[in-house]
């Protein structure tokens, strides 16, 4: 498989309808990896190909660092460098 660019839509081969797209991929020892943005329900779909119905199917694979739940709060406060 082709290293796809940002922007690529992944789709759900069931429905035909575009449920996320790359951020970014890279070529790894065996396959391509990449990162994705999907929409929440699309998370549990094991039917997700790249580009299009008949695109290669997608594998989903756990993060590789933690992500916390709840996200954290943002802090409205402005820091400064005291250099």
């Amino acid at each position: 498989m082709h290293r796809p660019k940002p922007g690529t839509e992944v789709v759900d081969r069931d429905s035909g309808k575009a449920v996320g797209e790359v951020v970014i991929a890279a070529r790894g020892h065996k396959a391509v990896e990449l990162l994705a943005v999907l929409q929440k329900d699309a998370a549990q779909l094991e039917t997700l190909s790249l580009g299009a119905t008949d695109g290669p199917l997608l594998t989903l694979s756990e993060l590789p660092y933690e992500q916390p739940w709840p996200p954290p709060k943002p802090n409205n406060r402005t820091t400064r460098d005291k250099t």
